[in-house]
């Protein structure tokens, strides 16, 4: 890692990183109503967006989406200051959000929410604006509909191969776990076009949020009672910690406390003191 790459970047993130708000005073959030939670937060980097949600439609939900839209907003802004190889990785990264629109899209279909009480819990987010999202459920009756007017989007055709497999087994969960197997493997291409120590770094911030994704994803599959080799469908095999090989064995446990015992000895054979501390606990 270069530090004159990152001469540009470098002074407005000590600035923005002054602005945030100190780790006490989110904790003293905690129990707040969310009326003087919104009030205190229009007093930070926040306010922008904060200041957006009117009085009537203020809830957990819109202060939470609030929060994303100014995370979203300093990505994009750290994304034309960045070079070349990091812009890549910050607009793959993003995708997520995309993704997670989609996904809650789905889900209001499934639950046959109307489109005023499905926008609730809809985040628009990059290409997936409001109108978009709007005009969606306003086009689909059904989930099958919401796939087919994502056509014109990478979203489209992902979740358009892995609806056979939906139908088929009708477990709607296998949509969302299309995504964001096609989503991370994309950040992780992106994280191979860098070099050095910003790959490693990168490596270990994404592997560890790849790892979590997989382990929930195993966990949901066995409560589902889904098959081992049907699991193996919807990992994403990529991380230098959880690789397939380990990702096979941990499957294989009949029982979660053999699979939380097996993820801390594969990360205790793999030397990684974050993957330690967190399955141990």
């Amino acid at each position: 890692m270069c530090a004159w790459k990152y001469k540009r970047i470098m002074p407005k993130i000590a600035i923005a990183k002054l602005k945030l708000m100190e780790p006490k005073e989110i904790i003293d959030l905690a129990g707040m109503s969310l009326h003087h939670i919104s009030s205190i937060l229009e007093k930070t980097p926040y306010e922008a967006e904060i200041s957006k949600i009117g009085t009537k439609e203020l809830s957990a939900n819109s202060l939470e989406d609030a929060l994303l839209q100014n995370f979203i907003k300093t990505c994009e802004e750290l994304m034309e200051l960045s070079p070349k190889h990091i812009r890549l990785l910050l607009s793959t990264f993003l995708m997520k959000f995309e993704a997670n629109c989609v996904k809650a899209i789905l889900r209001a279909k499934q639950a046959d929410l109307d489109v005023d009480e499905a926008m609730k819990y809809i985040m628009p987010v990059g290409r997936l604006g409001e109108a978009r999202c709007r005009k969606t459920l306003e086009i689909s009756e059904k989930v099958a509909d919401v796939v087919e007017s994502l056509s014109d989007m990478e979203y489209g055709s992902v979740l358009e191969k892995a609806f056979a497999v939906y139908e088929e087994e009708e477990i709607f969960y296998l949509l969302e776990i299309a995504l964001d197997r096609h989503v991370y493997s994309k950040i992780w291409r992106a994280i191979g076009k860098l070099g050095g120590l910003d790959k490693k770094i990168a490596r270990t911030v994404i592997g560890l949020e790849i790892d979590s994704a997989n382990v929930k994803t195993i966990l949901r599959c066995k409560a589902m009672e889904i098959r081992n080799y049907q699991i193996r469908r919807y990992l994403i095999p990529v991380s230098e910690v959880f690789g397939e090989k380990e990702l096979e064995e941990v499957i294989r446990e009949s029982d979660i406390q053999s699979f939380i015992n097996s993820l801390v000895r594969l990360a205790r054979n793999a030397m990684v003191r974050d993957y330690q501390y967190i399955f141990t606990e």
